[in-house]
């Protein structure tokens, strides 16, 4: 059995709700922001909401809220067993 489809099996949607990228943003050491910090290490982040960096913000992070979540093979990590967010 494959490391990803361990995560899979391990499906826990008790986690769904509390996972980081619902919450919060990862904001790099040049202000590049990305919903995750795991897609930022694998260079596979996108901009939010289509705001690179913080400097694009107007004001707060709130304008962020809502937007589409990127989803990668990774994601189950948080969402398997106790999660890891």
């Amino acid at each position: 059995i494959s490391d990803c489809d361990l995560l899979v099996s391990s499906f826990n949607p008790h986690n769904v709700e509390s996972i980081m990228c619902r919450s919060m943003v990862h904001v790099a050491y040049d202000g590049t922001i990305s919903d995750c910090d795991f897609h930022w290490a694998l260079e596979e982040h996108q901009p939010v909401a289509s705001k690179s960096t913080v400097f694009d913000l107007e004001s707060t992070f709130s304008e962020l809220a809502g937007e589409p979540i990127a989803l990668q093979k990774h994601c189950w990590g948080c969402l398997a067993g106790a999660g890891s967010s």
